[in-house]
């Protein structure tokens, strides 16, 4: 009786031990971009409408190709004990409120049954930083810098 005291705090600790670290993976999973087939469909029946129907300024990204418009989308996961997938769409250049609403009410009817959560993030203007090495001359770093992309908006949709 006694040895079941003891150990079961330590069946307790490490049950608890082993939960938040699948939630921790779990989420790091999401925030480096795991999107599976099925993300992959719902963001292009998202973005394929607002694409179509809505210019955007050229994408600041020196990771996608010239000319691509500065709307992107993809999956983050919020809660950590118990992770829920939100399809992400982020749209740079857009401040006008009215073409955000009509930019809204289009994911809106894109989405299908069976989707996740959306959220929707509208931003002022996307910043990237190159750093070149001063002796060489060459590229040795590319930053997305978020921390100073102002927010305009967002807006869910579950």
């Amino acid at each position: 009786m006694m040895a079941i005291r003891r150990v079961q705090p330590l069946i307790l600790v490490t049950l608890f031990t082993l939960g938040t670290s699948g939630c921790f993976l779990r989420l790091l999973w999401i925030d480096k971009g795991g999107l599976d087939d099925i993300d992959k469909a719902e963001c292009t029946a998202i973005m394929r409408p607002v694409t179509s129907r809505f210019t955007f300024p050229p994408s600041q990204n020196p990771f996608v190709e010239p000319g691509h418009p500065a709307a992107y989308c993809g999956i983050e996961g919020r809660n950590f004990f118990f992770p829920r997938l939100y399809t992400r769409v982020e749209i740079y250049g857009v401040a006008d409120r009215s073409k955000q609403d009509a930019i809204l009410e289009t994911v809106k009817g894109a989405r299908n049954d069976g989707f996740k959560p959306v959220v929707v993030r509208f931003y002022e203007k996307e910043i990237w930083t190159t750093r070149i090495d001063p002796q060489s001359g060459l590229i040795v770093g590319v930053t997305h810098e978020f921390e100073q992309e102002r927010r305009l908006r967002q807006k869910s949709f579950r």
